[in-house]
C-alpha cells in the first residue's frame, strides 16, 4: 500500500478484496465481525486468486471510509466473458471515538 497522497492510499498486486469487515480490518479488534454472504456464495469472489487489481481507499473528515477496486480474475477465461470485478465499499460513522473510523 502506498500512502503518500494522505489520506488517501493506493494499494496495486495481488490482495483480497475487502467485501466485509473481515478482510478490511483485524478480526481481534471487532466485538462482533459482519458475515458478507458473498464470503460463502461465491467463494472465488473474495480472494485474490490468479489475478491483479489495483485499490484506492480513503477516510474523509474522520467519519467516513470509501474504497474502490478493480480486479482481473481467472486470466485463462476462454468464453469470453469479461475477467474484471469491481468493488465498492463505504462506511459512515457520525458517532465514533476520535481516529477510529472503523473500515
Amino acid at each position: 500500500t502506498y500512502t503518500g497522497f494522505n489520506p488517501v492510499n493506493l494499494k496495486f498486486g495481488r490482495f483480497d478484496p475487502d467485501f466485509g469487515l473481515e478482510k478490511a480490518t483485524s478480526s481481534k479488534w471487532v466485538t462482533a465481525p459482519e458475515r458478507n454472504a458473498a464470503y460463502e456464495l461465491a467463494d472465488w469472489i473474495n480472494t485474490h486468486q490468479d489475478g491483479m487489481g489495483a485499490q484506492v481507499n480513503s477516510t474523509l473528515a474522520d467519519m467516513a471510509y470509501l474504497s474502490a477496486g478493480v480486479s482481473a480474475k481467472d486470466a485463462d477465461d476462454s468464453d469470453g466473458d469479461s475477467v474484471k470485478q469491481f468493488n465498492f465499499r463505504g462506511v459512515f460513522a457520525p458517532m465514533h471515538e476520535a481516529g477510529s473510523v472503523p473500515v
